[in-house]
């Protein structure tokens, strides 16, 4: 299977969670899976586009993400970021519990973060704009 069919394969799973599983669950904490898979989805989609553009292998998603930014515009880059940066805020979080149809996550000094279904639906589009413009990319070296 390519990079891209499995990019899109954990797309359609990060799809279905937020908007089959989530909602018969009700449990907030299924927003970071939502998460989990689009970063995954990226990864895919940036080793897709790599292999394209014929630049080496790189294991780490750091590495692929600092050959991939340039290959894509400014906005999907502050989209990577902001993703990276909740799945790291919530690894290093002490507590993290629902509340009113969030999911807060604390961090050191008590900084607070807050996920909900309608940002991560906004994040879901966005990836959604990524895929497009990846496969725009792929198509052209095609």
């Amino acid at each position: 299977m390519s990079n891209f069919q499995e990019a899109l394969e954990q797309y359609a799973a990060a799809q279905h969670i937020l908007h089959k599983t989530y909602p018969a669950i009700d449990d907030e904490k299924l927003l970071l899976g939502v998460i989990s898979n689009l970063l995954k989805s990226i990864e895919y989609t940036m080793a897709e586009v790599l292999e394209q553009n014929n630049h080496p292998v790189q294991d780490s998603f750091e590495a692929k993400f600092q050959l991939f930014r340039n290959h894509i515009p400014q906005n999907f880059v502050n989209l990577i970021n902001d993703l990276q940066e909740i799945k790291k805020f919530q690894k290093t979080s002490s507590v993290d519990f629902r509340r009113q149809g969030k999911f807060v996550m604390c961090g050191e000094n008590y900084n607070l973060k807050y996920l909900q279904a309608k940002d991560v639906q906004h994040y879901l589009e966005q990836v959604k704009d990524l895929l497009d413009h990846s496969l725009g990319i792929k198509n052209r070296k095609a």
